[in-house]
């Protein structure tokens, strides 16, 4: 069975980066030589990466997730400080997952998304990549 029938059914793209359908084949079948993942929730614009390897070097791979599928961070684990800060101001707790998460991140780091996207990735086995 090939594992990219969804990805290529769908003709996934990032369009808005200048992304087609056969980049991101391309991309995760660079990952295969990497790592071992299958896909889910596979749309026109998205779709789920679920883990059962990681990469050795994660930090390399973390930024290469990042270059390719860049709201991952710009609008996902970048903006963690803000949504605690905006949860914090309404007087919502704040889950115990997401404060494990964050524990000792430096949110003055630019990079910052970037680390909370490896440590995600570490507990989770699993990351929502999407272009919009």
């Amino acid at each position: 069975m090939d594992k990219y029938a969804e990805l290529k059914k769908f003709g996934t793209h990032g369009a808005n980066y200048g992304l087609g359908p056969e980049d991101i084949l391309a991309k995760f079948q660079e990952w295969d030589k990497l790592c071992d993942f299958s896909l889910s929730e596979i749309e026109f614009d998205r779709v789920t990466v679920n883990f059962r390897t990681l990469p050795e070097d994660l930090d390399a791979f973390a930024k290469d997730v990042y270059d390719f599928f860049p709201d991952t961070v710009d609008q996902g684990f970048g903006c963690v400080e803000e949504m605690i800060g905006a949860a914090e101001e309404m007087g919502e707790d704040i889950p115990e997952d997401m404060k494990e998460l964050v524990e000792g991140v430096n949110f003055e780091d630019e990079d910052y998304g970037i680390e909370l996207m490896k440590r995600s990735l570490k507990k989770d086995m699993k990351i929502c990549l999407w272009w919009d």
